[in-house]
């Protein structure tokens, strides 16, 4: 495990092995349950083994991107002041937070699909990385900005790449890029502005 060109630890995973518990259960299905499962481990630079509760080397995941991070979008719906969304080819519109109430270029909205929208940004991940993708020269399908109290505007873009896929990229997590489609990720959040209208049954 790597900071930079510094290594912070190097760690040996050994066999796993299953101990039953100290008590026998006489129902099967229980003792079953309570099976203990350990790993075996070893600093690189230690003489001493070391059990591990639990199958570690299985959790760490076997490719790169199970170790990348994987944030979209975390934000505390609280902090929200306004939204404002840009598609390609329409017009610009605003969600925004007005006396305790949500309203849509000054219009009232459907509260209920709001605030469950709204709740989205709590959090979100990306489920599955677009490596090499490259944002220059190409202009955003969707854009959503923002504005939060107290701290830096946050900015979401998806890319359209053809008819069925778009690339999402989030200003909190600089340096990934995710296919919109895994997940859900861009449905959940480039919606547009008849999702937040009284009355729309298609939320």
């Amino acid at each position: 495990m790597k900071e930079g060109d510094k290594v912070e630890a190097d760690v040996v995973l050994g066999r796993i092995s299953f101990r039953a518990p100290k008590k026998q259960n006489q129902n099967p299905y229980m003792q079953q349950q309570q099976t203990e499962i350990l790993m075996y481990a070893r600093p690189y630079d230690d003489n001493s083994v070391y059990v591990v509760d639990g199958m570690v080397k299985l959790g760490m995941g076997n490719n790169p991107d199970d170790f990348r991070q994987k944030l979209f979008c975390r934000i505390k719906p609280g902090d929200i002041k306004s939204l404002t969304f840009s598609y390609q080819g329409e017009p610009t519109f605003t969600l925004q937070g007005e006396n305790n109430k949500w309203v849509l270029d000054g219009q009232p909205v459907d509260s209920a699909a709001t605030a469950k929208y709204i709740h989205n940004f709590s959090y979100a991940q990306g489920a599955k990385f677009v490596n090499g993708f490259n944002p220059s020269g190409q202009v955003p399908s969707g854009k959503i900005s923002i504005e939060l109290n107290g701290q830096q505007p946050v900015v979401l873009t998806a890319y359209k790449v053809d008819s069925t896929h778009t690339v999402v990229h989030s200003t909190l997590n600089e340096e990934s890029y995710f296919n919109g489609q895994s997940g859900k990720i861009f449905e959940k959040f480039f919606v547009k502005k008849d999702h937040f209208s009284p009355g729309n049954k298609t939320k």
